[in-house]
């Protein structure tokens, strides 16, 4: 049974997995960029691409081989977690805690949104 809950929910965690791919993306590119400016914007797409390529196979709601909802919501909650403290430290401090506070909640709890 859905309901206009749980599209909303499913809603927002989508988009809180938009998020947390770009995010991880400039994470990694501020964290390089004083380092090797050559290589961060390639770095940082790298690390998106990688997370969405884990993501895929591990914890999309339609992957073969998805974790159960405990591990799952532990990952997200991590990376959620490390991704926004990175960007806290960096500079990004909106962004930083908008990844650590609301969208770990959200994310989490909408693991427990049904998928077909």
């Amino acid at each position: 049974m859905e309901t206009a809950l749980m599209w909303v929910l499913g809603g927002l965690n989508f988009a809180g997995e938009l998020v947390l791919w770009a995010g991880a993306g400039r994470a990694v590119w501020r964290l390089t960029q004083p380092h090797v400016p050559n290589l961060a914007l390639f770095l940082g797409i790298l690390a998106s691409i990688g997370l969405v390529v884990f993501w895929a196979f591990l914890l999309a709601p339609k992957a073969d081989n998805r974790l159960p909802v405990i591990p799952r919501i532990l990952i997200i909650a991590a990376l959620n977690l490390l991704v926004g403290f990175i960007l806290y430290r960096t500079g990004d401090t909106v962004l930083g805690l908008i990844l650590m506070i609301p969208l770990t909640i959200i994310m989490a709890v909408g693991q427990y949104v049904p998928h077909d």
